[in-house]
């Protein structure tokens, strides 16, 4: 009798053993068949995302800062100080952690300084902070958008060019709806020419292939030299019933 109990009782292991397996098979089997299952399951968090914006500069021109906070709790911070003479850049890269007393502000510590820079998470925007975690005069205008980034099909050799969404207005014109889309754009020329670039060789293109010009915010004509990046704020407006597809530089 207990030689009967001890072979009943190792069966009924050997068949859950068995279900578990063909659970945990079935399962890998229909993640495999339906991928969209794991990716619901791992959701980037709001405040990963890309923030850029000109801000006030004492010392310069302007200033275009653009921060990129990654889900893996990195980050890199790019500044750019526009000159009379020259363009002074810099870039940082680190870690990022939040505040154990309030969770709004990211601190930035850089790898290779470790220094420290504080920043404070607003709906849809991320604003600069002095050393103690304070917010700096003016606030307002340091604040950085957050941007959404365009397709650009570049017909320029040696040249790439980002273009990131900054605002979008709503004007009427003539008893017409209007939108006013502005982008920055992040152009690097790597070639050793000149590149010259006009309002009419930048249009935004829609699903119908309609074209709108662009509108440059500062000069009539944006002139890059060799091996080095510039950053324009260009805008473009079209019709309200029509929606951006990509951009296209001629």
């Amino acid at each position: 009798m207990q030689k009967i109990k001890i072979t009943l009782g190792f069966l009924s292991l050997l068949l859950l053993n068995s279900c578990d397996k063909s659970t945990t098979s079935n399962l890998q089997k229909n993640n495999k068949d339906h991928p969209e299952h794991l990716e619901t399951q791992i959701q980037t968090p709001e405040w990963a995302a890309q923030y850029q914006a000109f801000i006030p500069c004492d010392k310069c021109e302007k200033r275009w800062m653009s921060l990129q906070l990654y889900s893996d709790m990195t980050y890199t911070l790019k500044e750019v100080s526009f000159l009379k003479q020259k363009n002074s850049h810099k870039t940082s890269r680190g870690m990022l952690s939040f505040d154990s007393e309030n969770a709004k502000i990211v601190q930035l510590t850089e790898a290779e300084t470790q220094k420290i820079y504080y920043f404070y998470l607003r709906p849809d925007a991320i604003e600069p902070l002095n050393n103690h975690k304070k917010s700096l005069d003016s606030a307002d205008h340091y604040q950085l958008t957050k941007v959404e980034n365009i397709e650009v099909n570049n017909a320029l050799k040696y040249v790439d060019i980002q273009a990131n969404l900054y605002k979008s207005e709503k004007l009427l014109l003539d008893s017409v709806n209007y939108i006013k889309l502005s982008y920055f754009f992040e152009i690097d020329n790597h070639s050793d020419n000149v590149i010259k670039l006009k309002a009419k060789d930048i249009v935004l293109v829609d699903p119908k292939y309609n074209e709108y010009i662009a509108n440059f915010e500062n000069d009539p004509l944006i002139s890059i030299q060799p091996k080095t990046a510039d950053y324009q704020l260009i805008s473009f407006l079209y019709p309200e019933t029509s929606s951006p597809a990509y951009i296209n530089i001629k």
